[in-house]
């Protein structure tokens, strides 16, 4: 019965966002080149602004594999 606790109480802690969780899936967006990872940004830097830096990014990572002689996959 307590190891059955015990699970329930790891299990919502885990659900809980917190510091550690929010930098590996922003890594793992950045990585895979996901626009997801504007959801892991602060809002203030996409306050204001016509273009988000992450869209600016991923079309700069766009321009620089062309030019390498990469076909775009969007």
């Amino acid at each position: 019965m307590l190891a059955l606790i015990l699970q329930v109480v790891l299990a919502v802690a885990d659900q809980r966002d917190n510091p550690e969780k929010a930098a590996v899936e922003f890594a793992e967006a950045y990585f895979w080149l996901d626009p997801s990872m504007a959801d892991r940004l602060c809002k203030d830097l996409t306050k204001g602004a016509e273009n988000s830096p992450v869209q600016s990014y991923l079309e700069r990572i766009d321009q620089e594999a062309r030019s390498l002689g990469y076909e775009s996959t969007t």
